[in-house]
Parts: C-alpha cells; structure tokens; sequence
C-alpha cells in the first residue's frame, strides 16, 4: 500500500498524475491520518531535493550553504572548560560528523534527482495496454515504473502516456516498444513499429531507437512513426539529433522532417 502510495505522490509532486491518480490520492488522504503526514513529508522532501539539484548544479550552493539548511542548528548552552587535549578531539570529531552529515545531504540530493531522470513511468493508459516482464504481464496502472527489458504492446485504438523529467512520451495505437538501458543511467525506448510523440523541456536527455535510427530529444519535440518500410520524424519544436544506422549523425530543426528505410533488427531483447 505504501510503494503504490509514494508512486502515485511522485507523479503528483512531479506534475505528471492524471485525473486517477488525483483521485487515489484524495481517497487515501481523506481515510488514513498517517498517510497525510506522509504525503506532507514526501511534499517536503521533493521541494528540499529539488531546490538542492537546481542550486548545486547552477553553481550558487556549496557545501558549507547546504549544511546550514540541513542540519539543525543546535542549542546553545553555557561553555565549559574543556582541557586542551580533550578540546582538540571534540573538534575533529565534530568536523569528521559535519562532513559525513554533508556528504549524505549531498548524495540523498543527487539520488533523489537522478531517480526521476532514470525511471520511465506509465501516466496513464487507454485501452488493452500490455506490459510485459520477464515473460509474465504486469497490471497496467497509473504509476508503474517501467525497467529495461519491458515489453510495450499497445493495440489500435488504445493510447499509452509514459511521464519523464521534464516531459513525456505518447505511443498511439498499433504501436510495440522496448525498453531497453542506453548506459548505466539512462534508459530509452526501441520503437518497433507504431508511432510516438515526444516532448522534452529542460536538459534531460531521451532517446528513442527505431529500426533506421536512434533520435534524441533535449528541450524539444518531435512525431517519430515506423511503419512496415521507413521510419520517419517530424519535429515540431527545438532541434533533435538523429544517428542514422548507416550514416552520419543529423540535426533537425522546427519544422523539419526527416525519412529513412528501416533495417531488418532493431530490439535488444
């Protein structure tokens, strides 16, 4: 109850949770107290990480403005005479407890923020959308964190949303994918056959890979279609970069399209 809880949290915190998930969160809010002080721990949480990455990766917080926020502030008492020696090793120790206290603020804050970066999560599904994982098929819901090797089968007439950092990703109808690990971080999606729009603000960085090549979006948006024999792409907003499976790298401006036969394999299964 409370992984699909923090699931459903997440997409509200992050601003991707869909009229059902708005609904699930109200219901479980409105009948469990301890769920309540959890939702305004997660809110706090969220804000603190979020405002930590954007200051840290701007260059405007160091270490020592980090720990005045985070650690409290202790209360102050009248001192003591402490001998020198003994003085001496409750400095070194403190110091050695600031920089621990530090160095885990700092590594809550880089996970906090590369967790969503990494995790492709379903935001909303219309239709007899299957996933399936390691040869069984999961329940499709709202808040289903998607892992490399997953199988996507969405049939004519059904729609899937999948929530990324700063957007998302639409497969229409008659449309199959896989999600597959780029590197150690990232993770994309092999388009098979079908067609996805995507949408991007900010750095992050997504990928996707057909069978003519792989088109990667930052802060843009683009229509990509695979059909039986070519693949093709239509940007609508920034510029993509497209890696052709057997050419030169190309980048597409607004407005631009771009068309290729399609190889024979694309998926890593």
């Amino acid at each position: 109850m409370t992984d699909a809880f923090d699931a459903d949290a997440e997409l509200y915190l992050s601003q991707a949770a869909d009229g059902t998930v708005v609904a699930r969160l109200n219901a479980s809010l409105a009948g469990d107290p301890a769920l309540r002080d959890r939702f305004v721990l997660l809110a706090r949480l969220h804000a603190l990480l979020g405002e930590i990455g954007r200051r840290t990766a701007a260059g405007e917080v160091g270490t020592a403005r980090l720990l005045a926020v985070h650690v409290d502030r202790p209360r102050l008492v009248p001192p003591r005479q402490v001998p020198r020696s003994r003085r001496w090793w409750a400095v070194s120790a403190a110091a050695a407890a600031l920089l621990a206290v530090g160095l885990a603020v700092l590594t809550l804050s880089v996970i906090g923020l590369r967790t969503r970066a990494l995790v492709p999560t379903i935001a909303r599904a219309d239709g007899p959308v299957q996933v399936w994982r390691d040869g069984r098929e999961l329940v499709v819901a709202g808040g289903l964190r998607l892992r490399a090797g997953d199988r996507l089968e969405v049939p004519l007439g059904a729609t899937l949303a999948i929530t990324l950092v700063g957007g998302r990703c639409d497969l229409a109808g008659g449309s199959s994918a896989v999600v597959e690990a780029a590197d150690e971080l990232h993770r994309r999606v092999v388009l098979e056959r079908g067609g996805m729009s995507a949408d991007l603000a900010g750095r992050e960085l997504f990928a996707v890979r057909t069978p003519a090549a792989t088109i990667s979006l930052a802060d843009a948006a683009a229509a990509i279609d695979v059909g039986s024999l070519v693949t093709a792409v239509r940007v609508t907003r920034g510029s993509v970069e497209l890696i052709p499976v057997d050419g030169p790298a190309v980048r597409l401006g607004a407005g631009a399209t771009w068309e290729r036969r399609n190889a024979a394999e694309v998926a890593t299964r």
